[in-house]
């Protein structure tokens, strides 16, 4: 079973690469274990849309 989170009030200063490092960092079970990263980049704003999302093929992982 697969387990998608919807990730909300991303700080929009925040680069795709800065969020992916710091979701990361908080825990060693994400790191690795995500099938699909999706952090929309507004190109004429120069910044994030402020939501991410994330996908998981154990929900063990999200859980955590």
């Amino acid at each position: 079973m697969t387990t998608t989170l919807l990730i909300v009030n991303v700080p929009i200063y925040l680069t795709q690469g800065a969020l992916l490092s710091m979701l990361e960092d908080l825990t060693q079970s994400m790191r690795g274990n995500f099938d699909f990263y999706y952090c929309p980049w507004d190109e004429q704003e120069g910044c994030n849309k402020g939501y991410a999302i994330l996908n998981f093929p154990d929900p063990k992982h999200a859980l955590d």
